[in-house]
């Protein structure tokens, strides 16, 4: 009964995660405070031995955005980051604000933005493979039931494009891997 319970829990969190990547899910986007919510993202890591490490900047503006689903994108990326450590380390989690124009070559247009970076010292992505990690279940880890669909860096992405932001990732194999996330700050 208790692997039928959890089987059920896990088949409604992917038909949850696949709405949300494949209709965007109903957007709800308001003024928020997005120190707190990198936090609470951060906290509730299941099965890991990884800790997290934050250095948000005091004056970290406020973003336009659904919190909820800036709360999912940021706890998908930090749950791979654990992941990629299988035997502990320091996951850490940076925000800062940032001035994004033409010279910086993002897709993004000019102006204020909250840039928050989740870094792992893992296993690292293998530089083949980081043209696919956005690919909806696209997973280096195996189709079980203890690792991945691969559609958490796939919902990610979306929201973040939704949101107006850009989502990059910078990986080497045996070194670690960083993710950025930019919002446009109000």
């Amino acid at each position: 009964l208790d692997a039928a319970e959890k089987a059920s829990f896990m088949a409604k969190d992917l038909v949850q995660r696949f709405m949300v990547f494949a209709k965007g899910g109903e957007t709800v986007k308001m003024v928020i405070s997005i120190k707190e919510l990198i936090k609470e993202a951060s906290i509730f890591l299941p099965n890991s031995n990884a800790e997290c490490e934050f250095h948000i900047a005091e004056d970290l503006r406020s973003v336009e955005a659904d919190s909820g689903q800036i709360f999912q994108t940021i706890h998908n990326i930090v749950i791979n980051a654990c992941e990629a450590m299988p035997d502990g380390g320091i996951v850490s989690i940076s925000a800062e604000n940032i001035v994004i124009g033409k010279k910086d070559n993002l897709s993004l247009e000019d102006g204020m933005y909250v840039k928050i970076s989740v870094r792992d010292r893992g296993i690292g992505i293998p530089e083949n493979l980081l043209p696919k990690i956005f690919d909806p279940y696209f997973t280096t880890k195996g189709m079980d039931s203890r690792k991945g669909t691969g559609l958490g860096l796939a919902t990610a992405y979306s929201i973040v494009k939704r949101h107006g932001g850009y989502i990059s990732v910078e990986s080497e194999a045996g070194v670690g891997t960083v993710f950025h996330i930019y919002l446009r700050a109000v």
